[in-house]
C-alpha cells in the first residue's frame, strides 16, 4: 500500500455502494488522490468513471484527458452541480389522491 500512501484508507470509509465521495483540501492533493484511487480501483478490478469535481481546474483537466466528467450528479440523494457548487434534493415525490368509492 505504499504506492498508495493518500488513498489507502479511503475505499474504507468514502466508498458508499458505487460511489467514492471525499473531500480533499487543495488541487494537488486532488490530483494525487485521483490518480490513487483510480490506480487501486484498478488493481482489485474496479474501474473508476463519471468523476464529479467542483475545481474548474481539474474540470478541464478530465475534459482533456477524455475521461467522462459530469456536471451534475446524484449521491446517495443529494443533487450537486459541481458548476455552481450548490446541492439539491435529488429525490422524486409522487403525489397520489385517494378517493372514495363510488
Amino acid at each position: 500500500m505504499k504506492d498508495f500512501l493518500t488513498a489507502a484508507s479511503m475505499p474504507d470509509k468514502n466508498l458508499c455502494m458505487d460511489d467514492f465521495v471525499a473531500s480533499i483540501e487543495t488541487e494537488p492533493q486532488i490530483i494525487t488522490l485521483r490518480r490513487e484511487i483510480t490506480d487501486l480501483m484498478l488493481l482489485i478490478k474496479i474501474p473508476t468513471h463519471k468523476w464529479a469535481i467542483n475545481s474548474l481546474m481539474l474540470q478541464n483537466l478530465l475534459r482533456t484527458q477524455v475521461e467522462e466528467f459530469e456536471t451534475i450528479v446524484k449521491i446517495l440523494g443529494i443533487e450537486w452541480n459541481t458548476k455552481l457548487d450548490t446541492f439539491g434534493n435529488a429525490f422524486s415525490t409522487s403525489l397520489w389522491a385517494v378517493q372514495d368509492k363510488p
